[in-house]
């Protein structure tokens, strides 16, 4: 799970609008630009109408990229025999009124581990797009998604499975969630990916 933030210009930007020029200081006593509260919203609505990864993107060996219908249709249709791993990048969420578990929040992008045995066309990881020419594909994975007998693993599950309801999509097939592996493993680590646990998985 992950939330696409604007940084520093991004912590919050509906109050940092409202504060008025004299409020504001940095740390050298200089006032800063005056923050409009649709500026981030706006590129990102920017970037989403004009970025296509059909045309402007190779993906690293090893990757499959799914960007229309006939490539999305080939990765559902392969046979695991292992759990898969997911996981949603999304955007659009304010932080200071809602969370995903709203079912706020819009889906950019899918991204898959399939383990070495499973070979989506160009290897074991899948990245799905899901914006932009793109968004319409997500519906093909619909019934994946939903059958009980795919067995699927993520990291942090809640937030996930909320991004995907809000999208229509009612996760089925849990297998385990190493947000919580990783807490029964060591409850002392800080990350899923501190001293050991990376060799468990």
């Amino acid at each position: 799970m992950s939330i696409l933030t604007g940084g520093e210009e991004q912590l919050d930007v509906d109050e940092e609008a409202q504060l008025s020029e004299n409020d504001r200081v940095d740390e050298v006593g200089q006032k800063p630009k005056r923050v409009r509260a649709d500026t981030f919203t706006k590129r990102l609505a920017k970037i989403d109408q004009g970025t296509d990864f059909r045309m402007s993107y190779s993906p690293p060996k090893g990757i499959t990229l799914v960007t229309n219908e006939e490539q999305a249709m080939e990765a559902v249709s392969k046979r695991e025999e292992s759990p898969v791993a997911w996981d949603t990048e999304f955007w659009n969420v304010e932080l200071s009124r809602n969370t995903p578990a709203h079912s706020s929040g819009e889906l950019l992008c899918l991204t898959a581990f399939g383990g070495g045995k499973l070979d989506f066309g160009a290897g074991p990881l899948l990245f799905v797009d899901c914006k932009g020419p793109s968004r319409q594909i997500l519906d093909l994975f619909r019934t994946y998604f939903e059958n009980p007998n795919k067995k699927k693993v993520f990291h942090n599950f809640a937030t996930d499975a909320h991004i995907l309801y809000g999208h229509g999509i009612t996760v089925r097939g849990l297998e385990a969630d190493t947000r919580y592996l990783a807490r029964l493993f060591d409850s002392s680590l800080s990350s899923w990916e501190d001293q050991g646990f990376k060799g468990w998985i």
